[in-house]
Protein backbone atom coordinates (compact mmCIF):
# COMPACT_ATOMS: atom_id res chain seq x y z
CA UNK A 1 0.00 0.00 0.00
CA UNK A 2 0.87 3.65 -0.58
CA UNK A 3 0.68 6.94 1.42
CA UNK A 4 -1.28 9.36 -0.28
CA UNK A 5 -4.27 11.82 -0.28
CA UNK A 6 -7.39 12.06 -1.79
CA UNK A 7 -9.15 15.65 -2.23
CA UNK A 8 -11.67 17.42 -4.60
CA UNK A 9 -10.45 20.44 -6.31
CA UNK A 10 -13.25 23.74 -5.92
CA UNK A 11 -12.24 25.88 -9.14
CA UNK A 12 -15.27 28.30 -9.77
CA UNK A 13 -17.16 27.87 -12.57
CA UNK A 14 -16.23 24.39 -13.18
CA UNK A 15 -17.78 21.15 -11.75
CA UNK A 16 -15.79 19.67 -8.92
CA UNK A 17 -13.30 16.92 -9.86
CA UNK A 18 -11.46 13.94 -7.89
CA UNK A 19 -7.82 13.71 -7.94
CA UNK A 20 -5.15 11.30 -5.79
CA UNK A 21 -1.96 12.55 -4.74
CA UNK A 22 1.50 10.72 -3.14
CA UNK A 23 4.47 11.86 -1.73
CA UNK A 24 6.25 14.45 -4.25
CA UNK A 25 3.37 15.68 -6.33
CA UNK A 26 3.75 18.53 -7.77
CA UNK A 27 0.45 20.87 -7.91
CA UNK A 28 0.18 23.66 -10.73
CA UNK A 29 -0.10 25.10 -14.11
CA UNK A 30 3.10 23.04 -15.45
CA UNK A 31 1.85 20.39 -18.09
CA UNK A 32 3.87 17.46 -15.90
CA UNK A 33 2.50 18.57 -12.62
CA UNK A 34 0.60 15.69 -10.93
CA UNK A 35 -2.37 18.10 -10.14
CA UNK A 36 -2.62 20.13 -13.08
CA UNK A 37 -4.65 23.64 -13.27
CA UNK A 38 -5.96 26.03 -15.39
CA UNK A 39 -6.11 29.25 -13.75
CA UNK A 40 -4.10 32.36 -14.13
CA UNK A 41 -3.67 32.93 -10.00
CA UNK A 42 -2.10 29.38 -9.57
CA UNK A 43 1.79 29.10 -9.99
CA UNK A 44 3.93 27.19 -12.69
CA UNK A 45 4.51 25.06 -9.71
CA UNK A 46 2.70 26.11 -7.11
CA UNK A 47 2.59 23.49 -4.06
CA UNK A 48 4.27 20.09 -3.26
CA UNK A 49 3.06 16.80 -1.36
CA UNK A 50 5.63 15.62 0.99
CA UNK A 51 6.00 12.66 3.73
CA UNK A 52 7.24 13.98 6.66
CA UNK A 53 6.96 13.86 10.10
CA UNK A 54 4.39 11.21 10.70
CA UNK A 55 2.39 12.04 7.05
CA UNK A 56 1.75 13.74 4.62
CA UNK A 57 1.95 17.55 4.06
CA UNK A 58 1.28 20.35 1.49
CA UNK A 59 4.45 22.77 1.10
CA UNK A 60 4.42 26.37 -0.86
CA UNK A 61 6.82 26.74 -3.67
CA UNK A 62 6.65 29.76 -5.67
CA UNK A 63 3.35 31.06 -3.76
CA UNK A 64 1.92 30.56 -0.67
CA UNK A 65 -2.13 29.33 0.01
CA UNK A 66 -4.40 29.95 2.77
CA UNK A 67 -5.82 28.01 5.63
CA UNK A 68 -8.94 28.84 7.99
CA UNK A 69 -8.01 32.90 6.81
CA UNK A 70 -4.36 32.16 7.24
CA UNK A 71 -1.56 32.69 4.50
CA UNK A 72 1.08 28.89 5.24
CA UNK A 73 3.50 27.77 3.51
CA UNK A 74 3.58 24.26 5.19
CA UNK A 75 0.56 22.44 6.53
CA UNK A 76 -0.10 18.95 7.71
CA UNK A 77 -3.24 17.31 5.52
CA UNK A 78 -5.84 15.40 7.25
CA UNK A 79 -9.57 15.02 6.16
CA UNK A 80 -11.79 17.73 6.08
CA UNK A 81 -8.64 19.92 5.76
CA UNK A 82 -9.74 23.26 3.30
CA UNK A 83 -6.75 24.70 1.33
CA UNK A 84 -7.03 27.94 -0.56
CA UNK A 85 -4.40 28.38 -3.37
CA UNK A 86 -6.15 31.40 -5.01
CA UNK A 87 -9.07 32.85 -4.44
CA UNK A 88 -11.39 30.86 -7.31
CA UNK A 89 -9.09 27.44 -6.58
CA UNK A 90 -9.78 25.53 -3.07
CA UNK A 91 -8.55 21.73 -2.00
CA UNK A 92 -11.06 20.13 0.01
CA UNK A 93 -8.76 16.92 1.08
CA UNK A 94 -11.54 13.83 1.64
CA UNK A 95 -8.95 11.36 3.00
CA UNK A 96 -5.31 10.46 3.88
CA UNK A 97 -3.62 6.80 3.64
CA UNK A 98 -0.71 6.36 5.71
CA UNK A 99 0.08 2.44 5.40
CA UNK A 100 2.80 1.23 8.08
CA UNK A 101 5.05 -0.07 5.23
CA UNK A 102 5.73 0.77 1.18
CA UNK A 103 7.56 -1.24 -1.59
CA UNK A 104 10.50 -0.43 -1.89
CA UNK A 105 13.37 -0.87 -4.82
CA UNK A 106 17.16 -2.02 -3.79
CA UNK A 107 20.26 -2.32 -6.12
CA UNK A 108 24.08 -1.12 -4.83
CA UNK A 109 23.08 -1.17 -1.38
CA UNK A 110 20.79 1.59 -2.08
CA UNK A 111 17.17 1.01 -0.73
CA UNK A 112 14.47 3.84 -2.51
CA UNK A 113 10.86 3.85 -1.68
CA UNK A 114 8.27 3.93 -4.45
CA UNK A 115 5.84 6.27 -3.63
CA UNK A 116 4.85 7.54 -7.08
CA UNK A 117 2.52 6.16 -9.37
CA UNK A 118 5.52 5.14 -12.16
CA UNK A 119 9.05 5.15 -12.54
CA UNK A 120 12.13 4.36 -14.61
CA UNK A 121 15.54 3.22 -14.47
CA UNK A 122 18.01 4.80 -16.36
CA UNK A 123 21.63 3.94 -16.38
CA UNK A 124 23.84 7.17 -17.38
CA UNK A 125 25.42 8.23 -16.00
CA UNK A 126 25.01 5.41 -13.06
CA UNK A 127 21.98 2.98 -12.07
CA UNK A 128 19.00 5.92 -11.29
CA UNK A 129 15.26 5.94 -10.64
CA UNK A 130 13.24 8.84 -12.37
CA UNK A 131 9.81 9.52 -10.81
CA UNK A 132 8.23 9.27 -14.55
CA UNK A 133 7.46 6.66 -17.67
CA UNK A 134 10.26 7.85 -19.35
CA UNK A 135 10.63 6.64 -22.77
CA UNK A 136 14.19 4.82 -23.68
CA UNK A 137 14.37 4.25 -20.00
CA UNK A 138 16.04 0.66 -19.34
CA UNK A 139 13.43 -0.62 -17.28
CA UNK A 140 9.65 0.71 -16.55
CA UNK A 141 7.65 -0.16 -13.35
CA UNK A 142 4.05 1.34 -12.54
CA UNK A 143 1.47 0.56 -10.07
CA UNK A 144 -1.83 -1.31 -11.28
CA UNK A 145 -3.70 -0.63 -7.71
CA UNK A 146 -1.36 -2.48 -5.07
CA UNK A 147 0.28 -4.31 -7.07
CA UNK A 148 3.62 -3.59 -9.60
CA UNK A 149 4.44 -4.05 -13.29
CA UNK A 150 8.07 -4.38 -14.33
CA UNK A 151 8.83 -4.04 -17.97
CA UNK A 152 12.72 -4.27 -18.81
CA UNK A 153 13.52 -3.27 -22.10
CA UNK A 154 11.24 -3.96 -24.71
CA UNK A 155 10.28 -7.10 -22.86
CA UNK A 156 6.81 -8.30 -22.17
CA UNK A 157 5.31 -6.86 -18.98
CA UNK A 158 5.25 -9.02 -15.37
CA UNK A 159 4.43 -8.72 -12.45
CA UNK A 160 6.74 -7.46 -9.96
CA UNK A 161 6.02 -8.97 -6.21
CA UNK A 162 8.01 -8.59 -3.35
CA UNK A 163 11.18 -10.34 -3.08
CA UNK A 164 11.19 -10.53 -6.80
CA UNK A 165 14.47 -9.16 -8.60
CA UNK A 166 15.50 -8.32 -12.17
CA UNK A 167 18.46 -7.14 -13.70
CA UNK A 168 19.94 -4.24 -16.06
CA UNK A 169 23.10 -4.26 -17.63
CA UNK A 170 24.25 -6.05 -14.96
CA UNK A 171 23.14 -4.51 -11.46
CA UNK A 172 20.62 -6.41 -9.60
CA UNK A 173 17.18 -4.56 -8.81
CA UNK A 174 14.81 -5.95 -5.82
CA UNK A 175 11.07 -5.24 -4.83
CA UNK A 176 11.32 -5.30 -0.71
CA UNK A 177 9.19 -3.74 1.93
CA UNK A 178 10.52 -0.86 4.03
CA UNK A 179 8.93 0.66 6.77
CA UNK A 180 6.94 4.05 5.97
CA UNK A 181 9.03 5.95 8.95
CA UNK A 182 12.17 4.73 6.82
CA UNK A 183 10.44 6.47 3.82
CA UNK A 184 10.57 9.94 4.91
CA UNK A 185 12.40 12.55 3.65
CA UNK A 186 15.42 13.78 5.33
CA UNK A 187 17.74 16.47 5.23
CA UNK A 188 21.30 15.55 4.54
CA UNK A 189 23.83 15.75 7.29
CA UNK A 190 27.14 16.92 6.03
CA UNK A 191 30.49 16.15 7.51
CA UNK A 192 32.37 19.27 5.68
CA UNK A 193 32.98 22.78 7.08
CA UNK A 194 28.91 24.78 7.73
CA UNK A 195 28.19 26.87 4.99
CA UNK A 196 26.66 29.97 4.33
CA UNK A 197 24.78 30.95 1.40
CA UNK A 198 23.36 34.05 0.96
CA UNK A 199 20.45 34.39 -1.75
CA UNK A 200 19.81 37.49 -4.03
CA UNK A 201 18.05 34.88 -6.59
CA UNK A 202 19.99 36.08 -9.05
CA UNK A 203 23.23 35.11 -7.54
CA UNK A 204 24.16 33.18 -4.77
CA UNK A 205 27.10 33.50 -2.63
CA UNK A 206 28.64 30.42 -1.07
CA UNK A 207 30.70 31.41 2.14
CA UNK A 208 33.10 28.70 4.65
CA UNK A 209 35.95 29.07 6.79
CA UNK A 210 39.25 29.61 5.28
CA UNK A 211 37.72 30.30 1.51
CA UNK A 212 36.87 32.95 -0.70
CA UNK A 213 33.66 34.19 -1.43
CA UNK A 214 32.42 31.94 -4.47
CA UNK A 215 29.82 33.66 -6.41
CA UNK A 216 27.30 31.60 -7.91
CA UNK A 217 24.51 33.07 -11.17
CA UNK A 218 22.38 32.42 -13.62
CA UNK A 219 20.49 29.37 -14.03
CA UNK A 220 22.59 27.77 -11.15
CA UNK A 221 21.63 30.78 -8.67
CA UNK A 222 18.10 30.54 -9.64
CA UNK A 223 17.81 26.51 -8.99
CA UNK A 224 19.72 27.07 -5.51
CA UNK A 225 17.18 29.58 -4.37
CA UNK A 226 13.91 28.21 -5.57
CA UNK A 227 15.29 24.40 -3.68
CA UNK A 228 15.72 26.53 -0.75
CA UNK A 229 12.41 28.87 -0.83
CA UNK A 230 10.58 25.14 -0.87
CA UNK A 231 12.52 23.49 1.84
CA UNK A 232 11.87 20.23 0.27
CA UNK A 233 13.33 18.21 -2.58
CA UNK A 234 11.91 19.31 -6.34
CA UNK A 235 10.86 17.03 -9.05
CA UNK A 236 13.50 17.55 -12.09
CA UNK A 237 10.58 18.33 -14.15
CA UNK A 238 9.11 21.05 -12.00
CA UNK A 239 12.69 22.24 -11.81
CA UNK A 240 13.41 22.30 -15.02
CA UNK A 241 10.11 24.13 -15.86
CA UNK A 242 10.66 26.96 -13.21
CA UNK A 243 13.98 27.64 -15.70
CA UNK A 244 12.47 27.14 -19.12
CA UNK A 245 8.62 26.73 -18.80
CA UNK A 246 7.46 23.44 -20.27
CA UNK A 247 7.33 24.26 -23.77
CA UNK A 248 10.23 21.94 -24.55
CA UNK A 249 10.25 18.34 -24.28
CA UNK A 250 11.09 16.51 -21.19
CA UNK A 251 14.83 14.92 -23.21
CA UNK A 252 15.67 18.43 -24.05
CA UNK A 253 14.82 20.27 -20.37
CA UNK A 254 16.53 17.16 -18.86
CA UNK A 255 20.09 17.95 -21.02
CA UNK A 256 19.59 21.61 -20.16
CA UNK A 257 19.56 20.95 -15.73
CA UNK A 258 22.05 18.31 -16.51
CA UNK A 259 24.31 21.30 -18.21
CA UNK A 260 23.28 23.18 -15.71
CA UNK A 261 24.32 20.66 -12.50
CA UNK A 262 27.67 20.03 -14.37
CA UNK A 263 28.83 23.25 -14.62
CA UNK A 264 27.62 24.09 -10.79
CA UNK A 265 29.89 20.93 -10.24
CA UNK A 266 32.72 22.68 -11.62
CA UNK A 267 32.70 25.86 -10.08
CA UNK A 268 32.24 24.24 -6.81
CA UNK A 269 35.12 22.40 -6.87
CA UNK A 270 37.25 24.64 -8.06
CA UNK A 271 36.15 27.18 -4.90
CA UNK A 272 36.78 24.76 -2.71
CA UNK A 273 33.58 23.44 -1.74
CA UNK A 274 31.77 20.55 -1.96
CA UNK A 275 30.58 19.29 -5.24
CA UNK A 276 27.20 17.34 -3.91
CA UNK A 277 25.29 21.32 -2.57
CA UNK A 278 22.81 20.22 -5.70
CA UNK A 279 22.52 16.89 -7.31
CA UNK A 280 19.66 14.85 -8.01
CA UNK A 281 18.93 12.06 -5.01
CA UNK A 282 18.31 9.00 -7.47
CA UNK A 283 14.82 9.33 -7.28
CA UNK A 284 14.10 11.67 -9.70
CA UNK A 285 13.77 14.44 -7.38
CA UNK A 286 16.46 17.26 -6.96
CA UNK A 287 18.02 18.37 -3.88
CA UNK A 288 19.47 21.30 -1.89
CA UNK A 289 21.68 19.25 0.66
CA UNK A 290 22.58 21.40 3.84
CA UNK A 291 23.86 20.27 6.84
CA UNK A 292 22.58 20.84 10.27
CA UNK A 293 25.24 23.77 10.80
CA UNK A 294 24.76 25.71 7.29
CA UNK A 295 22.95 28.84 7.47
CA UNK A 296 20.80 30.32 4.75
CA UNK A 297 20.25 34.47 4.10
CA UNK A 298 17.68 35.38 2.09
CA UNK A 299 17.67 38.32 -0.03
CA UNK A 300 15.38 37.74 -2.85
Amino acid sequence: MRAFVTLDVLQGGLEPRSATLGHGALIGRLATAALQLDDPAVSEAHALVSLRSGGLRLLALRRRFRVGGKVMGDVGLVRGLQVELTRDVTLAITGVALPGAVPSLCWEGRQVPLLHDAASVVLAPGPELRWADEAGAAARLWRVGDDWRLRVGEARAVDLVEGGAFEVAGTRFELRSMPLSDAEQRPTVSQHDPLRLILFYDTVHLQARGRPVLVISGHAARLICELAATRAPLSWQAAAGELWGDEAGDDALRKRLDAVLYRLRQKLVAGGFRDDLLLPDGRGLLELRLGPDDVVVDRT
